[in-house]
């Protein structure tokens, strides 16, 4: 099912939603049509059913053009980090950034220790916020970024690890795709020459099975896009997400210190992944 098509699924599916809701109103004023109501409404049940699996089985999602994702203004908890990102724009040190990082929360805390020995030699810059989800990052990328002088960087290398907070705000995994393909867009169209790494989103244990399928979904959709979208070769999708899942199939809640959050062991492990990827000039 293509992206035209599921495009057409969700309106169909609103329209018959709205549909109801007005068949609602007029049942009350008209007992003698409440059976008939009834079946409609048992249709649009059905309807949404429908839509429901789809996004939730891996790889039916699909690669929705990216310029449907809208971004969304930066939160304003995150202004304290944006300014200091802001003051590391201005230091001498900005020109000789070879490695940036950008994503939420699990790169903004990205333990010192492992940074310093693993990524702070090969002059990396953590550009990671707390919170923010695939929308936000492409607003900062579009508007905030550059504001505060983010074409001062030359990155040859660009790592991205984006998804999980979408995923807990309930977003479709089709929609967090194009987002993502959106901000790889805005990445290489600032940094043309640089290569561009998309991480996969990590298992969770705080959301349940329900969301983790559509963690598997999102992934397998990433993935796919990338392989469609990599001209050039600048585009990299590396897959980590099974070295998060025990002997079970569950999320190994050993490397999780909330549920979402990496322990240093799982810091440790993400690392080693990517170590293969990185360049050492």
């Amino acid at each position: 099912m293509n992206s035209t098509i599921y495009d057409v699924i969700m309106r169909m599916h609103f329209v018959i939603f709205h549909g109801i809701c007005r068949l609602s109103v007029w049942s009350i004023e008209c007992p003698e049509h409440v059976l008939r109501i009834s079946l409609i409404r048992l249709a649009s049940v059905v309807c949404g059913l429908g839509v429901f699996i789809f996004q939730i089985t891996p790889g039916a999602a699909e690669c929705l053009a990216p310029h449907l994702a809208a971004p969304q203004p930066p939160r304003k908890e995150a202004a304290q980090r944006v300014d200091h990102i802001g003051r590391r724009y201005e230091s001498p040190e900005a020109a000789q950034v070879r490695l940036v990082f950008f994503g939420d929360s699990l790169v903004q805390r990205w333990p010192d220790r492992l940074w310093n020995r693993h990524f702070a030699p090969l002059s990396a810059l953590n550009l990671g916020i707390g919170g923010d989800g695939a929308s936000n990052l492409l607003w900062r990328l579009r508007y905030d970024m550059w504001a505060i002088g983010g074409r001062a960087l030359t990155p040859s290398q660009v790592f991205l690890l984006i998804g999980t907070n979408d995923i807990g705000r309930n977003i479709e995994a089709a929609l967090i795709s194009a987002q993502i393909r959106a901000v790889v867009g805005e990445i290489h169209r600032y940094w043309p020459n640089a290569k561009v790494f998309v991480i996969s989103v990590l298992p969770r244990t705080n959301l349940g099975p329900f969301h983790n399928k559509i963690i598997s979904s999102l992934n397998e959709n990433v993935r796919t896009c990338s392989s469609e979208g990599s001209s050039g070769n600048f585009l990299t999708y590396i897959d980590v997400a099974g070295l998060f899942v025990g002997a079970h199939g569950r999320p190994d809640a050993s490397l999780l210190e909330d549920g979402l959050h990496l322990s240093e062991k799982g810091y440790e492990i993400l690392q080693q992944a990517l170590s293969p990827f990185l360049a050492v000039d």
